[in-house]
């Protein structure tokens, strides 16, 4: 059985990095199954170690797919923001990187540490207007 560790939060990170840059929900399902089948449809089936990892069936049949792109999806973002979220949103959490591993990736490098604020980045995370419906 999987255990919970940072790696669960990473993961959970990329899927709000993800929202942020797309403005609405990554991976929208209705429920645990329909959830992991938009996962899927997505990142491409999980291989037999990456299942194992998560501690399910490694023998669990489903339908192969291959990954799609980011801009599929409507995503629109940098080489460096891509290869961030795509890092994070690894299925086998060994392979994701740490907290402290993310703070290298080029994508953040034009933020500071040495500040609690959102304007210690010099280009925002966010764009100018995000849709939000009421």
């Amino acid at each position: 059985m999987a255990r919970y560790n940072s790696k669960v939060d990473i993961w959970a990170l990329g899927c709000v990095y993800g929202e942020m840059m797309i403005g609405c929900p990554l991976f929208p399902g209705k429920n645990n199954m329909d959830q992991f089948l938009c996962i899927v449809m997505q990142l491409g089936t999980p291989s037999a170690e990456s299942l194992a990892a998560l501690g399910q069936d490694a023998n669990y049949s489903m339908v192969r797919r291959t990954a799609k792109s980011w801009e599929d999806i409507g995503l629109k973002a940098s080489d460096d923001e891509l290869s961030l979220l795509s890092a994070m949103l690894q299925y086998t959490p060994s392979t994701r990187p740490s907290a402290d591993d993310i703070l290298q990736f080029p994508a953040l490098q034009n933020c500071s540490t040495s500040s609690n604020t959102a304007s210690a980045c010099s280009t925002p995370l966010l764009p100018q207007e995000v849709p939000v419906s009421v």
